[in-house]
């Protein structure tokens, strides 16, 4: 229903209306299983034009925390300690990804550069 004259119990808290709930851990902050239970999970942010963007996604392992910096180009991520994840850079240049200071070979598919793999703990990616 469109309008109260229809439906006078009209709210704002059923699944329509908490769309940002969905779209905020899946698209802006990329965290999404690739294998159930998250036992693997894809994390492939997307900030656009944002300079700082963080969040924790909770997961039936533990939270997934990402925190993006735009200049430079940081990515951290914290993994729970029964996961592991393939991360994204979220960037549209080519580089050789840093992982914790050490240059990772990166698995290229549809045009983004994954570093595959990751384990538990705290991880920082930059691009060198």
């Amino acid at each position: 229903a469109w309008d109260a004259k229809y439906k006078p119990n009209l709210d704002w808290n059923h699944a329509w209306g908490a769309a940002p709930a969905n779209i905020l851990p899946r698209y802006l902050l990329g965290v999404r299983p690739l294998k159930p239970g998250f036992a693997l999970a894809a994390i492939q942010p997307q900030p656009g034009a944002l300079a700082h963007v963080e969040g924790t996604v909770p997961t039936i392992r533990g939270p997934i925390r990402v925190v993006v910096d735009a200049q430079p180009l940081k990515l951290t991520v914290t993994i729970p300690a029964n996961m592991t994840a393939n991360v994204a850079l979220p960037s549209s240049t080519a580089c050789t990804p840093l992982l914790d200071g050490q240059p990772k070979q990166p698995t290229v598919s549809g045009g983004v550069s994954w570093v595959e793999g990751v384990g538990s703990g705290e991880h920082t990616l930059r691009c060198q």
